[in-house]
């Protein structure tokens, strides 16, 4: 359920963002259905010393590319679930979100070694479960 400064309603919405500073740039929210797998991928373009073009996209979600050139490097993996305007765990769909087949590469192909770090929102009855570390195939699940 998407409500932001940027739009939203009573949906689920899906949108890339880049954020250096305190510059944020991001595409439009886009309406997606509750259960749509989403497929979501960070790629480099180029590098020219300190500096980095990337391209991101859910790449099965029209109108979510988004390229951010000149960027500081990219060196901290995260996954995200954010919700406006909720009151209760009730606001939340019964059941949980489930991010899959987490995949990470280096420039040079190789798979670095990642372990993950979570935290839980016990306030507000949210749980998250580091399913599968690393960064080959990894699983991490958010229950509400």
């Amino acid at each position: 359920m998407l409500i932001s400064f940027e739009g939203g309603g009573q949906y689920w919405a899906v949108a890339s963002w880049y954020l250096v500073g305190n510059s944020t740039f991001h595409t439009k929210p886009v309406k997606v259905s509750a259960g749509k797998k989403l497929n979501g991928i960070i790629t480099l373009l180029s590098s020219s010393g300190s500096t980095h073009d990337y391209h991101t996209a859910f790449t099965n979600v029209d109108g979510t590319a988004l390229k951010a050139s000149n960027a500081a490097e990219l060196t901290w993996a995260t996954e995200t679930l954010e919700a406006y305007s909720i009151k209760s765990i009730n606001d939340y769909p019964a059941g949980s979100t489930v991010f899959t087949d987490i995949n990470l590469k280096l420039k040079n192909g190789n798979v670095p070694s990642v372990s993950w770090a979570h935290s839980d929102d016990t306030k507000d009855g949210l749980s998250t479960v580091i399913d599968t570390s690393g960064a080959k195939n990894a699983k991490i699940t958010i229950k509400y």
